[in-house]
């Protein structure tokens, strides 16, 4: 909206105090110093993959598919996450929609890029051959209803989120599980 692109680690430097003294804490830089933002900052850089998440991916590209990522985030962060789990991810197939952005254009928005925007999605589209099967699996509903609006077959897990509340984002699912290693198996049965 305001073509601007500040990495996150910037913008939780920055945020950290604010976000202390609105959760009610009168002297934030009197509570937390910047060493203890920083291992606060640091932490979640060391976030882990979601449970079955390692062995679901597995489970596919062991029946053929090619795992991809699309993250808002950045790559190395995330692709972090995939190191710190001993999962080979390769940095080809780890994209950012940071990647897709104009940030030089008069007329387009980085928005316009961001999940769950169209313009996010359809140049991963374009990775795939007309005659693949583009699936695009998620734990978040507002994501893979986008990805399916977009173009995507869908696969969505509820282990997460719990209620999907389709209702509201007018898209109907290939697939739908309530773990990750169900969905897998719903997935490779869809595609066969």
């Amino acid at each position: 909206m305001s073509k601007r692109n500040t990495p996150y680690k910037e913008v939780f430097n920055a945020l950290f105090y604010r976000v202390l003294f609105m959760s009610g804490i009168q002297n934030p830089r009197s509570f937390a110093s910047d060493e203890e933002r920083d291992l606060c900052q640091d932490a979640y850089s060391k976030l882990e993959l979601r449970p079955d998440c390692q062995a679901m991916m597995e489970k596919l590209r062991n029946h053929g598919f090619t795992i991809w990522c699309l993250t808002t985030g950045d790559t190395e962060r995330v692709g972090g996450y995939f190191k710190l789990a001993g999962f080979e991810m390769p940095a080809e197939n780890l994209v950012s929609c940071h990647q897709f952005m104009k940030h030089n254009s008069a007329f387009e928005s980085p928005l316009a890029m961001i999940k769950p925007s169209m313009g996010s999605y359809q140049p991963m589209l374009e990775k795939f051959a007309p005659e693949d099967q583009k699936w695009f699996v998620a734990a978040h509903m507002w994501d893979v209803s986008a990805a399916v609006k977009a173009g995507f077959r869908g696969a969505y897990c509820s282990i997460y989120e719990k209620e999907s509340c389709i209702e509201i984002f007018d898209t109907k699912m290939d697939v739908t599980a309530n773990t990750l290693l169900e969905l897998a198996d719903s997935i490779i049965t869809a595609a066969s």
